[in-house]
């Protein structure tokens, strides 16, 4: 069973529905006192809130910010890190290939309130833009208030992604401001094709049973299937995109481009795994072939 899914109970394994896995509003007033106190102890004389999302929420991602996630999934150094990702689930051979236009479909869903999609975001476009080309990425931070609060990634709402090798088909399935009511807006209701892998692979044996039946969920060609966090959301706390960005320009150098990149290899190692190997500028490469060998074998 693979590695990637979080045990954690909170929205990252949620569709559309309530806000499963949130503190009561009663612990929160209790915690929120406890604090409060501790605070006028030490003499400080106002409460930090969560901020509320950035005004930059949806906005075009500069093609100077793009262009660093694309050199650092290109960069030789990038494709040697490991040891910080979740390996995947394998599906039986016997089970078709998924095929979109004619080539192998990467399939993610995902939703833009979502922490563990945010982490997972960074890793997956690395990964995708060694095999195509992104346009119309936009900015997206997670949920004010949700676990690990406005997480800087990307959002896939508004993309276009275009590859020889490859079909990458995506869903945010809500925003990432809860109305009134708690509820998240829907934007993109799942496709009658992503109904039926989410209801046939986003569950047990496939990800891990405590967070089945949500987001984020990824399934490349009906081969590998990861479902759940990849890596803790908490590596980003407090840093921007840019941030983010620049210490990817040193893969493994701190433990955020660890986690990016070696997550980002084991999406590529699958990805080589299901289309053939193409390109073998990417797929020969001595850390993906590493890799690929250490990839669960396929499911029963």
């Amino acid at each position: 069973m693979s590695g990637a899914a979080s045990s954690k109970k909170s929205a990252q394994r949620r569709r559309p529905g309530g806000s499963k896995g949130q503190p009561s509003r009663t612990n929160l007033y209790l915690v929120g006192a406890l604090v409060a106190a501790l605070l006028i102890l030490v003499g400080v004389r106002f409460l930090s809130t969560p901020a509320a999302p950035t005004a930059l929420d949806g906005k075009p991602a500069p093609a100077s910010l793009v262009s660093q996630l694309v050199q650092a999934g290109k960069n030789p150094a990038g494709f040697s890190v490991a040891g910080g990702g979740s390996a995947p689930y394998t599906v039986a051979t016997s089970t078709p290939t998924l095929d979109l236009g004619g080539k192998p479909a990467l399939v993610f869903v995902g939703a833009e309130f979502c922490p563990y999609c945010a982490a997972l975001r960074w890793s997956l476009i690395i990964a995708l833009s060694r095999f195509g080309t992104f346009s119309g990425l936009t900015y997206m931070t997670s949920s004010a208030t949700d676990v690990y609060p406005n997480t800087h990634t990307f959002s896939f709402l508004k993309s276009h992604y275009t590859s020889p090798y490859l079909t990458f088909l995506s869903d945010e399935i809500e925003g990432n401001v809860a109305g009134s009511n708690g509820q998240y807006p829907l934007l993109q209701p799942p496709t009658q094709l992503e109904a039926q892998l989410l209801s046939q692979y986003d569950t047990a044996p496939y990800v891990q049973a405590t967070t089945s039946g949500g987001v984020p969920f990824v399934d490349v060609a009906n081969r590998f299937i990861w479902g759940g966090s990849v890596y803790d959301p908490g590596l980003l706390a407090g840093l921007t995109w840019s941030q983010i960005a620049q210490q990817l320009s040193s893969p493994g150098s701190t433990q955020v481009s660890v986690a990016i990149m070696s997550n980002a290899n084991l999406f590529t190692a699958g990805i080589c795994k299901a289309d053939g190997q193409q390109p073998g500028s990417v797929c020969q490469l001595p850390g993906i072939t590493q890799l690929e060998a250490t990839l669960p074998p396929p499911g029963q």
